[in-house]
């Protein structure tokens, strides 16, 4: 019981002062999908899926955009690789929106807009 007391104590000071270090679960997170401005401000370019979950949560839509063949020349011939984006989508308050896309498991490009 006292273990427990203490690994509960541990967690609470760990998300006071360090909440990043936190696992998503453990995270204060209003819903699943729905994001600050400022963990938005978190995000890097080459950031992996798993470094975005544990930021972020969960988003509210995951999609697979159109693929497309990429052929790259090299010494032995051509090689020709299948580029799949994945976009995510997060909503932040007062109507904007976060979009994030991926390629090969990697954070490529994001963008924040306000719908009409």
């Amino acid at each position: 019981m006292r273990r427990m007391m203490a690994a509960s104590l541990v967690l609470l000071a760990i998300g006071v002062l360090r909440p990043e270090l936190l696992p998503a679960q453990y995270a204060d997170t209003a819903e699943s999908g729905q994001i600050t401005f400022e963990q938005f401000r978190m995000l890097t370019r080459g950031m992996t899926e798993g470094q975005v979950l544990s930021k972020l949560g969960n988003p509210i839509t995951h999609t697979t955009l159109t693929c497309t063949a990429e052929t790259t020349k090299g010494p032995d011939g051509s090689t020709t690789t299948l580029v799949c984006p994945v976009l995510w989508t997060y909503t932040m308050p007062e109507g904007w929106t976060a979009d994030l896309t991926f390629i090969a498991g990697r954070l490529t490009e994001f963008n924040n807009s306000k719908r009409p």
